[in-house]
């Protein structure tokens, strides 16, 4: 698929659920999502704007509340009691975390590592995960990102915990044959997920 064709798949999938777009900016250099942006829905050009600034970016959609200020930068608002239905899903793999050595690799090493693994396990990720759409890679892992057929409507924070937790356990012994553990952290749904072609 070539980036344009991607883009409008991508920008497709976050208009398809229910609810306003978060587009969260971290720092420089780290993760800590403080700024964002809030889309009733999310254009090609906009998607373009995003990742035209080389910047660490992250999404979340479902927002059921609409702030005042759509399109304008503000403080990030999302909480997980905000999110009220997920069309996609995010499950991360930290590979330091199995291999300590890991962190002391260049980019370009950890990105060929994290490369091997999903090649290795590519078959069995498929088969136990049919919904996969993208494999991100995160600087320290990866992250699998699985489109739901039908959005999940959330009903409370702790039972979309428990799900997840029984997803990820899933894909964990199927797809990775236990070999890598997956970050139950994520499990709670206003979690942050990469914004695909920005930079970590």
């Amino acid at each position: 698929m070539d980036q344009q064709s991607f883009m409008s798949d991508f920008c497709r999938t976050l208009n398809s659920n229910p609810g306003c777009i978060e587009i969260a900016e971290a720092k420089k250099g780290g993760s800590d999502f403080t700024q964002a942006r809030y889309y009733s829905s999310l254009t090609e050009n906009d998607f373009s704007k995003v990742i035209s600034q080389q910047k660490n970016f992250g999404w979340v959609n479902g927002i059921d509340q609409n702030p005042e200020d759509l399109n304008k930068k503000s403080i990030r608002q999302t909480k997980d009691v905000y999110v009220k239905s997920r069309n996609v899903v995010v499950f991360d793999i930290d590979f330091k975390e199995t291999d300590p050595s890991f962190s002391n690799n260049e980019k370009d090493l950890k990105e060929a590592y994290a490369k091997d693994v999903f090649e290795k396990h590519k078959d069995s990720l498929l088969t136990a995960i049919p919904g996969l759409w993208m494999v991100v890679f995160s600087g320290n892992g990866i992250h699998l990102y699985v489109r739901l057929k039908h959005p999940m409507v959330i009903v409370d924070p702790k039972s979309y915990s428990q799900t997840y937790k029984k997803i990820a356990k899933h894909i964990q012994t199927n797809g990775f044959k236990d070999k890598y553990t997956l970050d139950l952290m994520c499990s709670n749904p206003a979690r942050i997920m990469r914004v695909p072609l920005s930079t970590n």
